[in-house]
């Protein structure tokens, strides 16, 4: 038989041991596999659903299902620059204004425009040839976009540049009235999203150079009739 003091010391060992073994600090997870999420990937290939099946955002749009559009275009949003084309980024920034994400229209738009300057051959008077072939199709958003974008081309070119960016105003508030004929709830998306950016045309205008101070007056003017317009069509008479 064993001694009672070895049994006792032995217990007494095995004792400590579980209790420092207790004691010891859990290691905190050393990778991201341990999390079944991990980072969000931004980018991703899309199936083969994606490709031949994608859902109409166009159609939804008609249907006046803007916010449903919206989740739609974010997730082709995620795929490749490649797959999603010049005409996902229309879609896409038509759905950010619909729904008031206007930052994420202005990187929209710019990543568009990029992409004209990049792999097309256009000048500013094709593409505000465009928005108005387009307009008053239920393309209006669409339309103003294109109106926003030929704005910007006009920009520093001389006097036709400025009369340019007023014809690109006026433009804009003939889209808004065809679109506001279709639906008047899009009045709030107006004043919020729109109107600024008719805003910014009279901006692009006041700070053009090398044109004459009575030219640069009378497109200003143009432009503040334009805008002074849409405000009354949608109620925002406290802007003016």
């Amino acid at each position: 038989m064993l001694d009672d003091n070895r049994v006792t010391g032995m217990n007494k060992e095995n004792a400590d041991h579980v209790t420092n073994t207790a004691e010891q600090p859990s290691e905190p997870p050393t990778s991201a596999s341990n999390d079944p999420q991990g980072d969000e990937v931004t980018t991703r290939k899309p199936t083969i659903e994606d490709i031949f099946a994608p859902p109409d955002v166009g159609q939804l749009l008609q249907k006046r299902k803007y916010h449903e559009a919206y989740v739609v275009s974010s997730r082709l949003m995620k795929f490749d620059s490649s797959f999603i084309g010049s005409k996902g980024l229309v879609d896409h920034c038509r759905c950010c204004m619909l729904v008031g994400e206007g930052e994420e229209a202005i990187r929209t738009r710019a990543q568009l425009k990029k992409l004209l300057i990049e792999k097309s051959q256009t000048t500013p008077h094709e593409i505000k040839e465009f928005a108005d072939s387009i307009r008053g199709e239920g393309r209006d958003m669409e339309a103003i976009l294109f109106f926003q974008i030929a704005a910007e081309f006009y920009e520093n070119k001389l006097k036709a540049g400025l009369v340019g960016i007023a014809n690109c105003c006026l433009g804009v508030r003939e889209s808004i009235e065809s679109m506001l004929s279709r639906d008047e709830e899009l009045k709030s998306i107006v004043r919020t999203h729109v109107i600024p950016l008719m805003r910014g045309m009279r901006t692009m205008i006041q700070r053009s150079s090398d044109v004459g101070e009575e030219d640069r007056c009378l497109q200003e003017v143009w432009c503040l009739h334009r805008i002074e317009y849409t405000e009354y069509l949608v109620n925002d008479l406290d802007s003016r």
